[in-house]
């Protein structure tokens, strides 16, 4: 016996279309600003400190739950080998996203990257990359600001010293110049002929200005971009504008 169903006609006699829901989108996920450690700043070595970034979600779907922020390069400071969950941002959504870190021992420059990673065992990094760039100290380094410089006299409001007379502001005058004799010449010899000496002429190594160009591709690569090639690229595609070429790197990462 023939058991196939045949597909329930319609008026026309044409079968009903399936209908199949539409495919859930990835996620997405935009630095906002840094809330705490921002780029360059100074700490002391192994200090334990959380680094906290603003992130939205730029997505049209909500974060799956069991999202993580991990570490993907650069130092990790001792942060969390599995990353950290985040909290479930729906879109339009801007979360404070933070990790606990101990700085290097060493002093020096510093910086670790970290991105947004889906639940296991997926695992899928999205979204922008985020860094933390520290300049470590040593331990005994003091962190404290610099004092201000002590106010000016007329600035507390008591009159300054008047200046003293110019002629006492003036050293002994200088010893007259040691006096000048013509070369000695016995009667009939001829006259003595100096010739001048040759001029000094010093090499001077050219100064070459950097151009603003070069100048913004530094600026860009000091942020942790290590490719200078598609820096230049992608500065000429937005017309220099530093802003919107980090923009695309990030995109891009």
């Amino acid at each position: 016996m023939d058991l196939t169903l045949a597909p329930t006609p319609t008026v026309a006699g044409v079968s009903e279309p399936v209908t199949v829901a539409p495919a859930p989108s990835a996620p997405q996920a935009k630095f906002v600003c840094d809330v705490t450690l921002t780029d360059g700043c100074a700490v002391r070595a192994g200090e334990r400190l959380t680094k906290t970034w603003r992130v939205r979600n730029s997505g049209q779907e909500r974060w799956p739950s069991g999202t993580r922020i991990c570490h993907v390069g650069g130092d990790s400071f001792s942060g969390p080998v599995n990353g950290v969950e985040v909290p479930l941002a729906s879109p339009g959504e801007a979360v404070a996203v933070a990790v606990p870190l101990v700085m290097p021992q060493q002093p020096g420059r510093y910086t670790s990257y970290w991105r947004m990673v889906t639940p296991h065992p997926q695992s899928a990094k999205f979204g922008h990359r985020f860094w933390v760039t520290v300049n470590v100290l040593a331990a005994t380094a003091s962190l404290a600001p610099v004092p201000p410089p002590a106010p000016r006299p007329d600035q507390l409001g008591v009159s300054a010293p008047s200046a003293p007379p110019s002629n006492q502001l003036r050293g002994p005058p200088p010893p007259p110049p040691p006096p000048q004799f013509a070369p000695l010449r016995l009667p009939g010899s001829p006259p003595v002929l100096q010739r001048p000496s040759p001029p000094t002429v010093t090499a001077q190594r050219p100064f070459v200005t950097p151009s603003s160009f070069e100048e913004t591709v530094a600026r860009i690569a000091d942020f942790g971009f290590m490719d200078v090639d598609k820096i230049v690229k992608v500065l000429g595609e937005v017309n220099g504008d530093a802003a919107a070429a980090i923009e695309r790197l990030l995109e891009d990462a």
